[in-house]
């Protein structure tokens, strides 16, 4: 992902809609997680269960901070080269600035290097380019180690540590030769508030529809904590149903509209829908559900990891929250793990970082919206050129 997400095989209608939906479950294994009963009206859910939501996702209505707080050793020497492979897809762009403003500020310098997610001989290629050209730093997204496992290999044997962003595979350093992993914390994080929001916001009585790609593997963290939040804080008057996709189908936008439309018209009494993600997975929904004569039935849509349309809504009301991620905060995160490598320290407190964010209601979009529509906390540079001691 730079992103949200990327197909690991990837980011993020006149169809017969009963067809879909029974191919998108039966193909991709959707699952009901909690069977809870459906409430009947003015019903409430389990008061304590409710307090206990609000009370989770009371710290993000306002945004958390960057929490690294250990300053390096002295200012970093100048003249390093990272070695950057940016999957082809928009919201990639994003987290290129970052490393790019990071990497200015230290004297050092990026160098880009475009693959299309979800073909390993690219990724390979690239890292191995990266360590012919003799690179100080890699950084690769999202893409799992056996996929470039020859070319890890040829990084190891020129000392050259591989720094990963969105990707699952846990850090070992020399052993395995990745030395941080950025990702996996955050969308563990997400699946928490937004199922708490929802918990919260229905007073005990959500019954939820989670739109899922799980071939996205940075995903799992997510869906699981999902559920976990349910089975916690609201496990009898609430449900939550995971709707698994195909990658085909959530990169069609309309098709995937229907599919979820199709579920909620034989299920009228889900009310919250949850993509996993934002962007393409959403774009038609709004205009799906008003075909669909659902446009005013009171449903709520959310999610994590925002676009700029997803925001648009936010603003025009047809969707509620969105779980901001800091695409270009995650290099500077990356960076400062790489200048912290470069002087021999510890990166125990940067291995599996969380970092910054919010939950994005109407009242938190301000316009003009930020295109990359989560920058994260504002000032944030200042807290690394403290660390960094360039200020």
């Amino acid at each position: 992902m730079g992103g949200p997400v990327r197909k690991i095989i990837p980011a993020a209608a006149a169809i017969a809609v009963a067809a879909l939906l029974t191919a998108a479950c039966s193909s991709s294994g959707s699952s009901q997680t909690s069977a809870g009963t459906t409430p009947g009206n003015g019903s409430k859910g389990d008061a304590a269960g409710v307090a206990q939501a609000k009370a989770f996702i009371a710290p993000f209505a306002k945004g958390t901070q960057v929490t690294l707080n250990i300053p390096l050793k002295e200012r970093p020497a100048p003249g390093k080269q990272i070695y950057w492979l940016q999957n082809n897809i928009p919201d990639e762009l994003s987290v290129t600035s970052g490393f790019n403003a990071a990497a200015k500020l230290l004297g050092w310098h990026v160098h880009t290097l475009v693959v299309s997610p979800g073909d390993p001989s690219q990724v390979n290629s690239a890292v191995q380019q990266a360590v012919t050209a003799g690179a100080g730093f890699i950084a690769v997204d999202t893409a799992p180690i056996q996929e470039y496992q020859q070319a890890m290999d040829a990084a190891k044997a020129a000392h050259i540590p591989v720094f990963g962003l969105f990707g699952t595979d846990q850090p070992e350093g020399a052993t395995n030769g990745l030395y941080q992993q950025i990702g996996p914390s955050d969308f563990s994080l997400f699946g928490s508030i937004t199922a708490n929001y929802n918990i919260a916001a229905s007073n005990g009585t959500a019954h939820e529809l989670l739109v899922d790609v799980p071939s996205f593997t940075v995903l799992g963290p997510m869906v699981a904590a999902e559920k976990a939040a349910y089975a916690k804080n609201c496990p009898t008057t609430c449900s939550l149903y995971v709707l698994n996709l195909s990658p085909a189908q959530a990169d069609n936008s309309s098709e995937a509209a229907s599919i979820v439309v199709s579920y909620l018209q034989e299920h009228p009494q889900t009310k919250y829908v949850r993509f996993a993600y934002g962007g393409v997975l959403s774009t038609d929904f709004t205009d799906a559900l008003k075909a669909a004569n659902l446009g005013s039935s009171g449903i709520v849509v959310d999610g994590s990891n925002p676009v700029l349309s997803n925001l648009q809504e936010v603003l025009a009301g047809t969707q509620q929250m969105w779980v901001g991620l800091p695409l270009a905060l995650s290099a500077w995160y990356t960076v400062d793990a790489m200048a912290r490598y470069s002087e021999g320290m510890s990166l125990a407190s940067s291995q599996l970082p969380t970092l910054p964010t919010q939950m994005l209601t109407k009242s938190d979009v301000t316009q003009p919206i930020n295109p990359q529509g989560y920058a994260g906390p504002p000032g944030y540079e200042s807290v690394f050129e403290n660390l960094w001691h360039v200020s």
